[in-house]
């Protein structure tokens, strides 16, 4: 099955080190290899594009990389995204129509790089959900998905069903998902 949009690159640069690119397909792309090949940088690096803190991120300068870049394919057009290590800044070059070329920010700001991947997506980015039991409510970013798109190995690993987290949410405030862009409450 072919999507409407999907990662196309990722690449590395750095003053120390060759242009590393990684290709994926649109459809199904299975990351394998031995150990301390660099699977996790891959999974470490969606999550810092999607504005992980990078404080929390595996990669540093010592690697000799300083810059992490994604292609993203959408079905209106090519996003192209570059983030500097230690930057909370995230370059957006974009021939899609409904995002806008600019500087984006990895936390909150009115250039959220949220508001990049919910509108790649097709998700009203103004959408908030129940985040704890006193139904305080917050953003829905694409973060909150990224561990159903990108599965660790950790995570594979684990007995539990990635599912299984909804048996604990109290019933007071049911789980949602999303269908069709619109809420869903289950």
């Amino acid at each position: 099955m072919k999507n409407k949009y999907y990662i196309k690159k990722l690449w590395f640069t750095g003053p120390e080190i060759e242009d590393s690119p990684i290709e994926f397909i649109n459809g199904l792309n299975i990351i394998h290899g031995a150990n301390d090949t660099g699977k996790s940088w891959i999974l470490d690096s969606f999550d810092f594009m999607c504005g992980m803190d990078y404080d929390n991120f595996v990669i540093d300068k010592s690697t000799g990389c300083d810059t992490v870049h994604m292609e993203v394919v959408t079905g209106h057009g090519t996003v192209t995204m570059s983030r500097q290590l230690g930057s909370t800044k995230i370059n957006v070059e974009s021939t899609d129509p409904r995002i806008e070329t600019h500087q984006y920010t990895a936390g909150k700001s009115k250039y959220w790089i949220n508001s990049v991947w919910m509108k790649i997506f097709g998700i009203d980015d103004s959408i908030k959900v129940i985040k704890n039991e006193n139904a305080s409510r917050q953003s829905l970013t694409f973060r909150s998905f990224l561990n159903l798109i990108c599965v660790s190995l950790e995570s594979i690993n684990r007995r539990q069903s990635i599912w299984s987290i909804f048996k604990n949410c109290n019933e007071k405030y049911p789980a949602v998902f999303l269908k069709r862009g619109r809420i869903q409450g289950i």
